[in-house]
């Protein structure tokens, strides 16, 4: 992950063609059950509206800046009015055809102590006299598109789907399908089509482990002229067949997962934007995946943004490490966003042994991340004499993070890492030595805004000083 970067998404132009749709989430509290039946009441104290099917494909498109052209069928109510402001509010063009005999489609959930209790659906198939008009909007769109995505909900918007990939092949585009139905054929000389595991064993039978998915993908492929399937399998990740063969899985990101509405539109549109903004497949579908990993850890049909994708990727390539101090606070920040317990410890750490071993040991089961913020060679001197550090700054750093118990290393100039404890704010500092723990450097920081300071215990014999004495007598 560390040679991955984010193209520049402003210069892709993706033609979005599908089933068009408004999610609406009505949330409150519920606290009792009706008398009339047993059910339960929810009073509800706000209603949210997303776009939702083909318009949240468009929208996590256009969300990280790509042009964005919407292709559809809704109808001549309320919930088409909201949809087409939703859409102008993305900074998406639509060309959207009205019908006056069909609502458009709308679902709503509705939410209570964040858990859904019901979902409600508001839709009626679309007529197929929609197709001749749709194939001429289709294909004045597509001409100055990069790419196609087809977002196939099965509501009837589509009819013949191989038709408008035929079309858009024949002016040389690539077409990126997520499909419903479990007849392949529509979806022949489609570029890639994105079925989740259900809905792939929908269509070719249960698979009892990636093998053989991979190997009726294979067949799939070769019957119906389709270059990539990627299947997302949700907590394990995404596996893509190629027509070389070989299988690769990409393992899912191990983020809290609140509602997976949406995911699958996040990793369509996030990976044809990829794509067509210049990376290649493999990477795109990296990018797709940390998108995916962020959507779930929102109610709604949301859609990631650039600055939400760098934070993913920073993660990922400083999940370990020598970080700077702008690295760490990032890191920090994404850690406790997790909730996770921050300790803290400072010191030269010249020449580690077996005691700093154990102390690191003991401070690291304080909490789930370990920082070592460690003196650079300057202020060592004059801490120590002008003979010290023995080992220089970048390699003390370096040993330190290969240390187990370590999450993160960090260097400090000054004499004392007070500036670091007021920026960081650790939940446990951690010193060792035969003082009390109003004695250790900081102590008033962190104690100020509701921290602990504890002192752990050394190891007798055990210290830099005494190491480089019995060197010295052995040389002599």
């Amino acid at each position: 992950m560390s040679s991955l970067s984010l193209p520049d998404f402003s210069k892709a132009k993706i033609l979005v063609f599908g089933d068009v749709m408004l999610d609406g989430y009505w949330h409150g509290d519920s606290n009792r059950v009706s008398p009339e039946a047993p059910v339960p009441v929810v009073k509800v104290d706000q209603m949210q509206d997303f776009l939702g099917g083909a318009a949240n494909v468009a929208a996590n498109c256009a969300s990280l800046g790509v042009q964005t052209h919407l292709l559809g069928v809704i109808g001549q109510d309320q919930s088409a009015k909201k949809l087409k402001s939703l859409l102008d509010d993305h900074n998406i063009q639509h060309t959207l055809l009205e019908s006056d005999t069909h609502p458009t489609i709308r679902k709503i959930r509705v939410i209570a102590q964040q858990q859904q209790l019901l979902r409600m659906d508001f839709e009626k198939n679309f007529e197929a006299a929609f197709v001749q008009v749709l194939k001429k909007e289709f294909e004045k769109c597509v001409q100055s598109v990069d790419m196609v995505i087809i977002s196939d909900y099965a509501k009837g918007t589509l009819g013949d789907i191989h038709a408008f990939i035929a079309l858009a092949k024949k002016y040389g585009k690539k077409v990126l399908v997520d499909p419903k139905s479990k007849d392949y054929r529509h979806y022949q000389g489609a570029d890639l089509i994105t079925p989740n595991r259900h809905e792939f064993e929908l269509a070719f039978g249960a698979s009892e482990d990636f093998v053989s998915i991979n190997n009726k993908a294979q067949d799939a492929m070769a019957q119906f002229n389709i270059d990539h399937i990627l299947i997302t399998l949700g907590a394990d990740g995404m596996l893509l067949t190629t027509k070389q063969k070989d299988a690769v899985h990409v393992p899912t990101k191990p983020l809290s997962v609140f509602d997976v509405t949406g995911a699958g539109d996040t990793v369509v549109g996030v990976l044809a934007a990829s794509y067509a903004a210049g990376l290649p497949l493999s990477q795109s579908i990296e990018v797709a995946n940390m998108a995916a990993s962020i959507v779930v850890g929102y109610f709604g049909a949301v859609s990631v943004t650039v600055p939400q994708l760098q934070k993913v990727l920073q993660r990922d390539n400083f999940e370990l490490g020598v970080l700077s101090k702008d690295q760490l606070l990032e890191a920090v920040a994404i850690a406790r966003s997790k909730g996770e317990k921050i300790v803290m410890t400072n010191g030269c750490f010249d020449i580690i042994h077996s005691g700093h071993a154990k102390y690191l040991q003991e401070a690291r089961h304080l909490g789930d991340r370990l920082i070592v913020a460690i003196n650079a060679d300057a202020s060592i001197q004059k801490l120590k004499g002008p003979t010290r550090p023995i080992n220089k700054l970048e390699d003390r750093l370096a040993v330190m993070a290969a240390m187990r118990p370590v999450t993160w290393v960090v260097a400090f100039e000054e004499e004392t890492p007070k500036a670091l404890l007021k920026a960081i704010k650790p939940d446990v500092l951690v010193k060792g030595g035969d003082y009390q723990a109003d004695e250790v450097v900081g102590h008033e920081i962190v104690t100020e805004y509701g921290g602990e300071v504890k002192v752990l215990s050394l190891m007798p014999g055990r210290s830099t000083t005494q190491t480089i004495s019995r060197i010295m007598k052995q040389e002599s």
